[in-house]
């Protein structure tokens, strides 16, 4: 595997495992349900931008790779907003 620095950031070329591996990362299951994701971090404190583009209506809980104490659900076709349930199991945030 590749590893290019940027900054104060790097970009990995080769698989995907290997490089979650290699920053240290954990997988999203989420991209299994055909769901994307963008994940960052801010103030050491992750934040979940989550979409549904596959077509097909998810309705389940979502595990998350981060530990996660609330969610809020953010409709932008609607301006509807509100809190989302979360439960753990096993030691995994799920929403």
């Amino acid at each position: 595997m590749k590893v290019a620095v940027l900054r104060k950031g790097k970009v990995f070329v080769g698989s995907v495992e290997l490089a979650l591996e290699a920053a240290s990362l954990s997988r999203e299951t989420m991209t299994d349900s055909g769901l994307m994701f963008i994940r960052r971090n801010e103030g050491g404190r992750l934040h979940y931008f989550i979409s549904n583009r596959s077509g097909k209506v998810f309705d389940g809980w979502l595990p998350i790779a981060a530990q996660a104490d609330s969610a809020v659900i953010m409709d932008p076709m609607t301006g509807r907003t509100g809190m989302g349930a979360l439960r753990r199991v096993e030691s995994q945030t799920q929403v």
